[in-house]
């Protein structure tokens, strides 16, 4: 897809499109990713909406943040300022922190969003998150200080996947839970990565955004799509169902958290019947 930097208040922003007809849908991707992991995505996409992927602060080719550190609420307002951006009425398709990034986003501009579809993630993860005691913030941690290293040391891409493959205890070691294209593609976006966004980002967590509140801004459909092993809890879904009316979700059995790389088919059929859903 064609891709151009656009300007938010903070921050130039690296974007990649696609035009179309309907409404626009956009794509947030998760931490220490960039927007290339929806490329298999919107391959597959048999809508003819226009798309928009974003990379994040500090992530793909976006500038890094001018203060050195991160946090979630400088990632929600790049996403809000994306979203003015367009200007018109879209679908949110976010994964991981890209997902709480963009539903408070969204809760903020309610005029411009009729649709949020989430992945493997609700708000209530950065809200109640203790980085210290979550092994998924821990082993991002580690994989952001063995990325840092390789760039110090100009290693490419499948030098670090070599690395990163290591990782983990011997009977569960990276290599053998995930392929070595999915490690090399993942490397890649590790060597565009912000080293200090894995240094910081976790210390500001948890969040203290009022989630009832921003709901009560929405009447949009929400729908979470999420992995078996991944780290949405059965507890998150039956607060959000409480809170809001208009939420549903659906389990992909088998799938860990990145369900859009792993179960691709799952995904894009889900997220074309939330398309049709909310035009």
């Amino acid at each position: 897809m064609p891709e151009k930097n656009i300007s938010l208040k903070k921050i130039r922003a690296h974007v990649s499109y696609r035009k179309g007809n309907g409404k626009p849908i956009c794509f947030f991707h998760g931490g220490v990713e960039s927007k290339a992991t929806w490329d298999k995505v919107t391959e597959v996409l048999t809508v003819n909406n226009p798309t928009f992927a974003i990379d994040a602060r500090g992530h793909g080719q976006s500038e890094r943040s001018p203060s050195g550190s991160y946090d979630l609420p400088s990632m929600i307002n790049d996403a809000s300022e994306f979203l003015k951006f367009i200007g018109e009425e879209l679908i949110i398709v976010g994964h991981s922190m890209g997902a709480t990034a963009a539903f408070f986003a969204a809760a903020e501009n309610p005029q411009l969003v009729s649709g949020i579809y989430l992945e493997d993630n609700t708000p209530l993860f950065e809200l109640e998150i203790a980085p210290s005691e979550s092994s998924a913030v821990q082993g991002t941690k580690t994989i952001g200080a063995v990325a840092k290293q390789s760039v110090l040391k100009g290693e490419d891409a499948a030098e670090l996947a070599t690395k990163i493959g290591d990782l983990g205890r011997p009977n569960r070691k990276m290599k053998n839970n995930f392929p070595s294209w999915y490690l090399e593609a993942w490397a890649a976006e590790l060597l565009q990565l912000d080293p200090r966004f894995t240094e910081t980002f976790f210390e500001h967590l948890p969040i203290t955004n009022d989630l009832p509140a921003a709901l009560k801004r929405l009447s949009c459909p929400i729908h979470l799509i999420y992995g078996e092993k991944g780290l949405v809890k059965n507890a998150h879904i039956e607060q959000m169902q409480a809170l809001y009316s208009n939420f549903s979700a659906e389990l992909i059995v088998g799938a860990r958290h990145n369900v859009h790389t792993f179960h691709t088919h799952e995904f894009v059929k889900g997220l074309e019947s939330f398309i049709h859903r909310c035009e």
